[in-house]
């Protein structure tokens, strides 16, 4: 019998749709998608606080291990941006019980307070073992409350030493892009992570060159590098093909 496999994200509110309405979700399920209404996940003890108030819903990810009837499960963060074709994740060597993910950039360059670290790409095995281990440590564990990046402190707990490291090319954070600009290689970046705030769909790009030249004239260059970025979003949204190592 053939496998199972599935990609696999999560929406909990609109603020990561552009225009998304109920036609549209029709089209996505005409296109084999399959849609599920999940239940939020929450610690039975409240958080005193999150670095950034969307983490609250971040807990929620981990009902992806709940998934049945999959072999093999690729999870995307609903900000992702798939820029090349990821099929063989799908058949990566990768024992049952292990994760497969992206090291995060831990260096923390911009002496930011809230420095996340990030899973925001998922290979695993879907186990309903490994779920009830995950929600047994979310209501049950005494250091519950100290976890200020929800599921991805969970995540580095329970997978210490069960864990595939993947090429920062599988989950390329944005900020990479000016904070490790000797390692970050635009033609190599298959998928693309705009991590936290200023997301590409809040500021709609309509003439590329002309805001590109305009944001050249400021000379800063983590903003020219972001309008790169966030260029491809837009390019792909409205379907413009383009070359990736053009200037925008």
């Amino acid at each position: 019998m053939a496998e199972k496999k599935a990609w696999v994200t999560l929406v909990t509110e609109n603020s990561y749709l552009k225009g998304l309405q109920s036609e549209d979700l029709e089209s996505i399920k005409n296109e084999g998608c399959e849609l599920k209404a999940i239940e939020r996940i929450h610690p039975t003890n409240k958080l005193k606080e999150y670095i950034w108030d969307h983490y609250q819903d971040c807990w929620t990810k981990l009902r992806v291990w709940d998934i049945e009837g999959y072999d093999r499960v690729v999870f995307l963060d609903a900000d992702i941006l798939v820029m090349k074709n990821i099929d063989h994740l799908m058949n990566m060597n990768l024992p049952k019980d292990f994760l497969g993910a992206v090291n995060a950039c831990t260096c923390n360059s911009r002496k930011k307070q809230n420095y996340p670290k990030d899973c925001g790409l998922l290979v695993l095995t879907p186990s309903k073992q490994i779920f009830e281990d995950l929600s047994n440590f979310l209501y049950n564990h005494p250091d519950v409350d100290s976890l200020c990046f929800p599921d991805q402190d969970v995540l580095n707990k329970y997978f210490k030493g069960k864990w595939v490291p993947l090429p920062y090319i599988y989950n390329a954070i944005r900020v990479l892009r000016t904070c490790h600009a000797s390692t970050w290689e635009d033609k190599a970046v298959r998928n693309v992570h705009y991590v936290m705030s200023g997301k590409p769909w809040k500021k709609e790009i309509v003439d590329f060159e002309q805001e590109y030249d305009d944001i050249k004239k400021t000379g800063d260059q983590e903003a020219i590098f972001l309008f790169i970025l966030n260029s491809w979003w837009w390019k792909v949204y409205k379907g413009i093909e383009f070359r990736i190592g053009d200037d925008y």
